[in-house]
């Protein structure tokens, strides 16, 4: 923990960094009518990140369950601050299966309580068009629109996601993440148990239930 007080949060080989989409212009793009994944994923259009949750519940459940393994089943948590133009929501574990597979009627609620208003503008592009890669595409658009993100920031309703995930909000955050914006690291003593989900992909999905 030392090292992350010091250092911050880098790109170094550890288990759950990723990758981000950036340097796109949504309002190039959003309405670009033969959109495809080569606009929103161009090669070298990647960026390292860390993946995050907005709630302490949220960030407790991944430390305690989903990302522990046989050579890493300590705890660790994560306070800390990041600008909002390098946060990008992780729908690797709903949002994107909504877009590519939610029955519209089902979903359509759902997904504007659970990421604003705004991504409906996506969400109802994507489930016009047929094209799957499309779809993916929106959804990326969808992913680093600065009124989504901080829709799903202030959600708190609990979502099931996809392999038994438990959270309200998921993001990923460019890296560096500095050491002047870390905030509190420290190890949970007390194991949180696995939470009831408000909404699950079985609601907007009837291929997961």
């Amino acid at each position: 923990m030392s090292a992350i007080w010091e250092n911050g949060l880098t790109e170094g080989p550890w288990f759950w960094r990723t990758e981000q989409i950036g340097g796109l212009s949504i309002d190039a793009l959003a309405n670009k009518v033969d959109l495809s994944t080569s606009d929103t994923r161009p090669e070298g259009g990647e960026r390292p990140a860390v993946c995050a949750c907005g709630t302490l519940e949220g960030a407790a459940y991944y430390a305690w369950h989903h990302n522990r393994h046989s050579g890493s089943d300590a705890p660790i948590l994560i306070e800390f601050d990041a600008p909002l133009e390098e946060v990008v929501v992780d729908g690797k574990d709903f949002l994107y299966t909504a877009f590519q597979y939610g029955d519209p009627v089902r979903a359509r609620g759902m997904i504007g309580t659970l990421f604003g208003p705004k991504s409906l503008r996506y969400a109802e592009a994507a489930w016009d068009s047929e094209d799957q890669d499309r779809r993916v595409a929106l959804c990326d658009l969808a992913s680093i629109d600065p009124e989504v993100v901080v829709a799903h920031y202030e959600n708190r309703m609990i979502i099931g996601g996809r392999h038994g995930t438990v959270f309200e909000n998921a993001f990923t955050i460019a890296l560096p993440v500095g050491p002047k914006n870390v905030v509190q690291v420290w190890s949970p003593k007390q194991r949180q148990g696995i939470r009831t989900s408000d909404i699950t992909l079985a609601d907007i999905w009837p291929l997961a239930s």
